[in-house]
């Protein structure tokens, strides 16, 4: 069942961003891109666990706002494949609502790692051919590669949402 009209009731694209926080840097450095795409369009959200209010209950927050993405970025390293709550909860949670056609899974290799090995291969990834965003010269091109891509995605919710009414 798609389930994804009950958990659109602002109207909005909701992507959730999974990633360890060991690579918050490069996190950060992809959300200034992103921004972008919130100031042209004011119908995506983005969201991710630093957006945490004090004095809510963590653990429930992250699964609330997991479960009402219709899109999860997962910035992918090593420390994001060995990270026991990130593979445990928000990927296998992202695995199985994709299997159900309630999200888009978009991988973004972050850094050299082996990814390939894991059910996230399944995925196209960005950048183009799974290359690391480390491995560029220029770092923002990497970056607006994976914006571009993510644009595409959005627009195609949007329209699927609509469809939905």
């Amino acid at each position: 069942m798609d389930n994804s009209s009950s958990t659109n009731q602002n109207g909005k694209v909701k992507v959730f961003i999974s990633y360890s926080s060991k690579d918050v840097d490069l996190m950060n450095e992809l959300l200034v891109q992103l921004k972008v795409l919130t100031i042209s369009d004011k119908d995506v959200d983005f969201w991710q666990d630093g957006y945490l209010e004090p004095g809510l209950k963590w653990d429930e927050e992250i699964k609330d706002k997991l479960h009402s993405a219709h899109i999860v970025l997962m910035l992918i390293s090593a420390y994001f494949l060995t990270s026991d709550y990130v593979w445990n909860i928000e990927v296998q949670n992202t695995l199985e609502r994709q299997e159900k056609n309630e999200v888009t899974a978009i991988p973004i290799i972050l850094s050299p790692c082996a990814w390939m090995q894991t059910p996230i291969v399944q995925f196209q990834a960005l950048p183009r051919k799974g290359r690391p965003i480390t491995d560029f010269p220029d770092r923002n091109t990497a970056l607006l590669e994976v914006v571009n891509g993510v644009y595409r995605v959005i627009r195609n919710w949007k329209q699927r949402l609509a469809s939905i009414g």
